[in-house]
């Protein structure tokens, strides 16, 4: 497994993709994903990048867990994705089976 020093990755990424400042909710989604990537990660360090990179754009850069569409609700954020992708048909994961 290769080291990461978590005090330089933060101070690294305050340059960049997040400008000048991390929440602690950021730093503490980060955490998690990196205590479970050192305890059963690839010895990879792109599939990490893989990993953080992902998590970035899904979640809006908050690297916490998020509702479809950032809604506030299960049920909005269902009625968000059934508005803009129920078009695809009816066994889109969007519609009840």
């Amino acid at each position: 497994m290769f080291g990461l020093n978590r005090k330089v990755f933060y101070a690294a990424v305050r340059h960049g993709p997040f400008p000048g400042k991390l929440t602690t909710s950021q730093v503490n989604g980060m955490d998690d994903l990196f205590d479970v990537w050192e305890s059963s990660g690839s010895n990879d360090p792109r599939h990490l990048a893989y990993i953080l990179a992902t998590d970035f754009h899904e979640t809006g850069a908050k690297m916490q867990p998020v509702r479809e569409g950032f809604r506030t609700s299960d049920k909005a954020a269902r009625a968000f994705v059934q508005r803009n992708y129920g078009h695809k048909g009816p066994k889109w994961y969007c519609w009840p089976q």
